[in-house]
């Protein structure tokens, strides 16, 4: 290929406010593959292809109608076999839009978007995909003016149309759209149309992070601020010139946007875009184009600082971005086309990057869907073992066959040779397998030879669990066949609560999901100031002891002076209410946990409290911030897995006050609590156990019938296994007497 390239003055731009960081989405550009491979291809319609869109297991792919009376349609394949994709099923539509040109789709929340150009009466088709195997069309949309769209896209509930013959674009309010409710068809009412976008039509709209990015075509780029279009109107920010701008789709951050022109030698260009005031400025800094070997660049689209666009003859093309020289570094391509430049719209319109580098989608006009990975450089011809038609190393790298011990061999190749075994014959060999005793056998396969027990029936040898007391016997075991008692109930062994005083208990246990965060900081940055706070349970008195928390430093990376404040909060109705302990300067260990979250490190931190915490029964908020003042990078909490109540709260200024519901987000916390009390009678009963003291009985009250409950027992062998035995020594002496008589008789009355 021959790249021509044009590099401007390059411009910065301050990060603008946000509050929800998806880590990923700020991925740096990884160490660039050289090579892209064709991995699939499903081609079963005559006709021409046009766009890809994909979820989970399934790509959409419409089709233009055929000129011998084919309606026009959308395939949805069956992608989850890489090599093989299946068709599952056609959709096609009713009249009057069964002849329409259906030239670009959209996938979220369940619906499937359709933009129906050509003959069509309704401009977009909704279609509920939440069962792929079962399309159903639910609703049509005819705005005035947008009856022939040509693209749309669809961001938090809103969808936005564009029909590439005005200078306008019509936004949709579908937030409170039900797939099981539908309204009736066609819905014609816009929530906003913005119109003098440019001087010829809008091409094309790509939203992100509050802003859509709209390809004015011979008026170039113009940028919106759409961050409260269910409020107010769209506002104009900025925009770059340009020449048949066609697609744009902007870096995670905003601070370059790369767009394709479409025309003759059409290349694609790498704006930056700076804050001005109130406004932006928007500048083009690279161009690179093929003019040689293809008509035009077509569709880009940007995964952190990775670039892939589909470009007609040339097939996929990837760059990375360099932010440094605000330039476009060619990494790899696939040509899916037989034909060269021959001065029209042929092979690939379309790509979708989003299901990693081992599953690139490519929407070729003439031979369909074709899924490609981008591999490394020592992905090299060498053996294929398994004869899959894939070299072992390319099977490997792109995950095509697993490789569970690093060997870079397919598993089922060394299992195949001997040269690992697989005594459970599930295809994995056994190193990979869970082998907790470190004996050299699969757990579960341990446990079916008799060579390690398994009283809880988890599948997981009862030498690996925890045995507090060390009897041989798991604790879960121990409790369930009552040879210990957990009066607690904690889920520990009495006697283990009461070895050293009691054990910490985990109140609440929700590790880092390491895709995402927010922001809990209470010194000023671009994010202002904001303190979350995450809720949690406890089913009986304890003591919280210790946060444990994590998270990282953006956008710098750069690790702070820390000065963290905790605060719980008892619930207020889903919300945090009364402060019951307000902490500042809470002692502090951070430690690196060695994961790097794309080029940010992520640290744990533990926050000893001064004094224990004592808590009743019931649901609690625990509130953190951190005070990294001095520091540019503000501190992000990490987001949490599995959590315990779903959802925190959140509030615009710290200490926090205002506080707002947010059900989309759990943050990754521990907190370490422990029981209330210890022993003080040295009787082996927890104290928080003990109804009352001298109530050898049980029935509340301290009275003569205990002291004939110890008199009947006078000489009773204590620690034998008689609970009763136990019981009646009161003092803990070891011996039934008259002494534990008189500790009953100094009792009497003092139980409520």
């Amino acid at each position: 290929m021959q790249y021509t390239r044009l590099t401007f003055v390059s411009w910065k731009m301050i990060l603008g406010p946000a509050l929800l960081l998806t880590v990923a989405g700020f991925a740096h550009a990884q160490d660039a593959p050289v090579n892209a491979i064709e991995l699939g291809n499903w081609d079963g319609y005559s006709g021409l292809y046009s766009d890809v869109w994909a979820d989970g297991d399934y790509a959409y792919v419409p089709n233009w109608p055929l000129a011998d009376g084919q309606p026009a349609r959308v395939h949805i394949i069956d992608i989850s076999d890489s090599n093989n994709p299946v068709l599952d099923n056609v959709l096609t539509f009713e009249s009057p839009n069964q002849f329409a040109s259906p030239q670009d789709v959209k996938v979220a929340d369940g619906l499937l978007f359709v933009a129906l150009e050509g003959d069509g009466n309704d401009s977009v088709s909704i279609v509920d995909v939440r069962d792929p195997t079962a399309p159903l069309e639910l609703a049509t949309i005819r705005i005035d003016g947008f009856e022939n769209p040509h693209n749309l896209f669809y961001d938090q509930g809103f969808l936005y149309i564009v029909d590439s013959s005005d200078p306008e674009m019509a936004i949709v309010d579908l937030t409170d759209f039900d797939p099981d409710d539908p309204p009736a068809s066609p819905m014609t009412e816009a929530k906003w149309i913005v119109d003098g976008i440019g001087t010829s039509f809008v091409h094309d709209v790509t939203v992100q992070n509050g802003r859509a990015y709209v390809c004015a075509w011979s008026s170039g780029l113009w940028i919106y601020d759409v961050s409260d279009v269910a409020k107010s109107a769209p506002v104009f920010l900025g925009q770059g010139a340009g020449d048949s701008t066609h697609a744009a789709w902007p870096t995670q951050d905003g601070q370059f946007v790369v767009v394709g022109e479409e025309r003759s030698g059409g290349p694609i260009k790498l704006y930056e875009v700076f804050p001005v005031g109130d406004v932006i400025a928007v500048h083009v800094v690279d161009t690179v184009d093929l003019s040689a070997d293809a008509f035009s660049a077509h569709n880009p689209i940007v995964i952190g600082d990775r670039v892939y666009v589909s470009w007609y003859q040339a097939g996929l093309q990837v760059f990375d971005i360099d932010r440094d020289a605000s330039e476009l570094v060619f990494v790899a391509s696939l040509d899916t086309s037989a034909s060269g430049n021959n001065g029209g719209f042929d092979g690939n319109w379309g790509v979708y990057p989003f299901l990693g580098t081992d599953k690139i989608l490519l929407s070729d006009m003439d031979k369909g869907l074709i899924i490609v990975a981008v591999v490394p450089e020592d992905c090299t011809p060498g053996d294929d073992c398994n004869d899959n038609g894939v070299l072992d190393l390319c099977d490997v790298t792109v995950g095509t066959s697993q490789d569970c011990n690093g060997t870079l061999v397919p598993d089922e190749c060394e299992i195949e040779s001997g040269s690992s075994s697989d005594c459970q014959e599930n295809g994995i060999p056994d190193e990979c397998e869970g082998d907790c005793n470190e004996n050299g056998i699969a757990d579960e396969c341990d446990i079916g030879a008799g060579t390690s027990a398994d009283c809880q029936g988890n599948l997981i040898p009862d030498e690996c669990e925890t045995d507090c007391n060390e009897n041989a016997v798991p604790d879960d075991c121990d409790l369930s066949g009552g040879t210990s008692v957990d009066c607690q109930p904690n889920g520990i062994p009495d006697e283990c609560d009461l070895t050293d005083g009691p054990l910490p208990d985990l109140l609440l246990a929700q590790p880092p999901d390491r895709v995402s965060g927010i922001p809990a900081d209470s010194d000023p940055s671009d994010f202002g100031i904001l303190a979350p706070a995450e809720n949690f349970l406890i089913d009986y008195p304890k003591t919280v002891q210790s946060i444990k928390i994590w998270g990282i430093y953006f956008p710098g990376n750069m690790a702070s002076d820390d000065d963290f404040t905790v605060i719980i909060h008892e619930d207020a109705d889903g919300l945090p209410g009364d402060v019951i302990y307000s902490e500042s300067s809470v002692a502090t260990e951070r430690v690196a946990t060695g994961a790097v979250l794309f080029k940010w490190d992520e640290y744990e931190f533990t926050m000893t409290l001064a004094e224990p915490v004592p808590l009743d029964p019931g649901t609690y908020f625990v509130e953190v911030f951190n005070n990294t003042a001095g520091n540019p990078d503000v501190f992000v909490w990490e987001g949490g897995l599995d959590p315990q109540i779903p959802g925190i709260a959140l509030a615009p200024q710290a200490p926090g006050v205002n506080w707002s519901f947010d059900g989309g987000l759990n943050l990754a916390i521990e907190v370490q609590g422990g029981l209330i009390g210890a022993d003080e009678n040295e009787n082996g009963v927890p104290d928080e156990c003990e109804g009352c003291e001298g109530d050898v009985n049980g029935d509340g009250l301290v009275d003569p019938l205990d002291v004939g409950f110890v008199l009947a027992r006078f000489g009773c062998p204590v620690g034998t296994g008689d609970s009763s035995c136990d019981t009646a020594d009161q003092n803990g002496d070891g011996v039934v007497d008259p002494l534990d008589s008189g500790f009953v008789l100094a009792r009497f009355g003092k139980c409520p």
